[in-house]
């Protein structure tokens, strides 16, 4: 479905396109996330704001809300947060790196802000005399904008795959399909791996990967 395009609706329902900014829940809390593709299925393929695309991941419609309305609770219990809504690391180290006094930022900049002790997808508004950002939180009205010190913002970080590339890999797509090479790229909804011959490239699609191993860093081939 090209860009733009709207999903028909089914069971009164709100009808979805591509790039439409809505909420997904995960293990009980909204988090907001964008539509980057509608499946026959009815399910919906999501990125999160803020975040690498290997936290993209295809949902029903049962786990996406639209509009950025805040309640204390919905009839399934899942809480959604008065205010922005803290990205989703699934228990795993913040990504990203702190903005120091010398870090380059512009208008436009993605990055994460801390508020209230969690960490909040954001965008960068202007940088003011002395140092302090203005920043917007993504997917929230401009009543959410603030001007905060640079302690309290980080880059967004690199994809899982990202920081993977050049590494020797083996995938594992099952108990017995197994493929080895050094990644040399993630490209849209592929990994592109050099194979052992050194000449052989491979496209696999990542959500296809069960589990991988990891070997010692290489330099891919030219």
């Amino acid at each position: 479905m090209a860009k733009g395009e709207t999903e028909k609706p089914e069971g009164g329902e709100p009808a979805l396109k591509v790039g439409d900014a809505i909420q997904v829940e995960w293990y009980g809390s909204w988090w907001p996330a964008e539509v980057v593709s509608l499946r026959k299925d009815g399910r919906v393929k999501i990125h999160y704001s803020g975040w690498g695309s290997s936290w993209d991941e295809v949902v029903p419609r049962s786990r996406i809300r639209t509009g950025g309305e805040a309640i204390e609770e919905d009839e399934g219990g899942a809480v959604i947060h008065a205010g922005p809504v803290a990205s989703p690391h699934l228990g795993q180290p913040l990504p990203g790196k702190p903005v120091s006094a010398s870090t380059p930022l512009k208008a436009g900049d993605r990055v994460l802000a801390e508020q209230y002790g969690s960490w909040w997808a954001a965008e960068v508004l202007g940088v003011q005399d002395g140092g302090r950002v203005k920043i917007h939180y993504v997917g929230w009205e401009s009543s959410w904008d603030e001007v905060v010190p640079r302690g309290r913002l980080r880059l967004e970080g690199p994809s899982l795959w990202e920081t993977l590339q050049g590494k020797r890999l083996t995938l594992y797509f099952g108990s017995d399909w197994s493929l080895e090479g050094t990644l040399v790229e993630e490209t849209g909804d592929y990994l592109v791996l050099s194979l052992p011959d050194g000449v052989t490239r491979s496209y696999v699609t990542r959500q296809r990967v069960v589990y991988f191993e990891a070997g010692e860093d290489e330099s891919p081939p030219g």
